[in-house]
């Protein structure tokens, strides 16, 4: 009995230390200012730009069509880096910034809704920006929705995981383009 019972507790402490370094920074050299406190910091850590503008907390505001206050909130975490590259290419393809970069995940059974994120204090959206939400062989754009000074608002959908704000540049709002055809890729 003993044998079983210290070959289950060296089983949870090696997963529980596995997950311990999977959760640390890939490159703590490159992290935001306030990243240790903050986990929604937006990506922070594979973006090398001094203009970057994260969201104040891991939860957005979540509603639906027709509806003022829900109570419901979008999980925000950090992109997944392998968009992180593509996303910059896109970016320059079109001669925009990447300002902020988040994942997002609507509550469960909602197909769309309107996520409102808080701006950090200390920090300022700009104000000619676009969402751009990156899938599997293409991206789309969401327009942004200025709630108030320390607000922003995007209409999405449950497949609009990896979201990345465009400054600038020619995107409008409602753009749908394959990786293939903006990158030329072959």
């Amino acid at each position: 009995m003993k044998k079983i019972v210290s070959f289950a507790l060296a089983a949870v402490m090696v997963c529980a230390m596995s997950i311990s370094v999977c959760a640390a920074p890939m490159a703590p050299g490159r992290l935001l200012p306030g990243e240790y406190t903050n986990n929604a910091v937006l990506s922070g850590l594979w973006l090398e730009t001094n203009d970057f503008v994260p969201v104040s907390s891991g939860v957005g505001d979540c509603t639906i069509e027709g509806q003022e206050k829900s109570g419901m909130t979008a999980d925000l975490f950090h992109v997944f880096p392998n968009y992180t590259g593509t996303a910059q290419s896109v970016a320059a393809a079109h001669g925009s910034t990447i300002v902020c970069a988040f994942g997002v995940k609507l509550p469960p059974l909602l197909s769309g809704g309107r996520v409102v994120l808080h701006v950090k204090d200390g920090f300022d959206m700009p104000s000619d920006i676009v969402a751009v939400s990156m899938h599997g062989e293409k991206f789309n754009t969401i327009a942004v929705e200025k709630v108030n000074d320390r607000q922003i608002a995007l209409n999405l959908k449950a497949s609009d995981n990896q979201i990345y704000i465009f400054q600038g540049g020619n995107l409008a709002a409602g753009t749908e383009e394959t990786y293939k055809d903006c990158l030329g890729w072959k």
